[in-house]
């Protein structure tokens, strides 16, 4: 009787520890199924702050947003703008983020869908304005303009400019003149002229486009900066074939406007979402506007065959 009283004692115990390791699992993945869930509303969370953030600064005016009003609402010392690093705020509060968008011209309300508080969502900023360093990819059928209206050639000594090959043919630089009013807006432009048009290739040379070196495409050495009556507006540049990188030197006091390199992030719950982009100072028309249309493909070489 003794040994069968043991056998269901062990047999007991076996059931037991079975059962306490089987509880023990079922917990610890309830702990971790509940533990995802909350990381993964707090990545939620934080994405949609982030991208309404985004969306607000990217619907901004540029020069409104750069106004030192504005940014000194989250920034205490502007100078860092022009450097390497930038302006960076981090574990901005919620109502210090409000004041900024409100300085924007945004309202109060715009956070009242979001049902979290100061302490378990904060927002980091950075800002900083572009260099001679930085090098703008301009994919094929894509362009770039840099608008010269408010450059005054008295004080801004020269402008260079550099295309990089990244995998394309060549690019094209087309040059805009014409009229100003008093607030340096285009009032009226030159007629077109071939001569507004120039195409480079990076590997070789054909017919009337010219081999590129890397060297500089300086204003107002290489291209004027007025003629006849009229003054520089703006200059493109399209890359052919494929990609290539665009990059300026300003050369004494030149009012150029660029762009704004901006990264905006949240961190909810312990979870951080980050979006980076660039805020462009003008709005430029696409391709699809310019005089000559290029498709990016084929041989950048005239067709002489008029038969």
């Amino acid at each position: 009787m003794q040994k069968y009283t043991g056998q269901i004692l062990a047999i007991v115990f076996v059931v037991l520890i079975v059962t306490s390791v089987i509880g023990f699992a079922l917990y610890a993945r309830i702990v971790r199924d509940s533990q995802r869930v909350v990381d993964e509303r707090a990545s939620i969370e934080a994405n949609e702050l982030t991208e309404t953030i985004t969306g607000l600064l990217t619907s901004s005016d540029y020069d409104n947003l750069t106004q030192d009003s504005v940014l000194n609402t989250i920034y205490e010392d502007l100078d860092c703008l022009y450097t390497a690093d930038g302006c960076r705020v981090s574990n901005m509060t919620l109502e210090r983020l409000k004041d900024f968008l409100k300085a924007l011209g945004f309202g109060e309300d715009i956070f009242s869908d979001f049902d979290f508080d100061d302490e378990y969502c904060k927002v980091e900023i950075a800002m900083r304005y572009n260099n001679e360093n930085d090098r703008l990819d301009i994919e094929q059928d894509y362009a770039y303009s840099v608008f010269l209206n408010k450059v005054d050639w008295n004080e801004c000594t020269s402008i260079d400019f550099f295309m990089k090959d990244i995998d394309s043919d060549g690019f094209v630089v087309s040059t805009f003149y014409g009229n100003h009013d008093g607030s340096n807006e285009i009032a009226s432009y030159k007629d077109y002229a071939r001569d507004d048009i120039e195409g480079f290739l990076y590997s070789k040379t054909g017919y009337n486009w010219e081999n590129y070196d890397n060297s500089s495409l300086n204003f107002p050495a290489n291209y004027g900066v007025k003629k006849g009556d009229y003054d520089i507006h703006e200059v493109r540049f399209k890359s052919l074939g494929g990609s290539s990188d665009l990059s300026w030197k300003l050369n004494g006091k030149c009012d150029v406007n660029g762009y704004l390199f901006v990264e905006v992030g949240a961190t909810c719950g312990g979870k951080y979402i980050g979006k980076e982009f660039i805020l462009y100072g003008d709005v430029f028309a696409p391709p699809l506007f310019d005089y000559v249309l290029f498709n990016g493909y084929g041989n950048l070489e005239m067709d002489w065959d008029f038969n």
